[in-house]
């Protein structure tokens, strides 16, 4: 299974939210654009890097929020020295486990 990217924020009662990813703050190219019941998000098998993630609430009654202020997410790398640090390929990259 590996370690996994989770997320969660306060939520109320009948909400539902948007969330998304992307790699720039502009958000130009989502990587998720995913809608959830539950103040909860979790995603297995990002690479290594910067990401940014905003969140867009729906009230029960169907109005939506404005996005909320993008988020800086860094997700490690799977793969760590004994001191914690990513252990990297010849190429630099991180290396994850398969």
């Amino acid at each position: 299974e590996g370690p996994a990217l989770q997320l969660r924020w306060p939520g109320g009662s009948g909400q539902s939210y948007r969330l998304q990813l992307a790699s720039s703050d502009d958000f130009a190219v989502l990587l998720v654009d995913e809608r959830l019941n539950t103040p909860t998000w979790t995603a297995a098998g990002l690479a290594p890097g910067t990401y940014f993630v905003r969140i867009q609430t729906r009230d029960p009654s169907g109005l939506e929020s404005g996005f909320s202020t993008p988020r800086l997410v860094n997700v490690r790398a799977a793969v760590q020295s004994g001191g914690g640090l990513p252990v990297t390929s010849s190429d630099g990259r991180p290396l994850a486990r398969p």
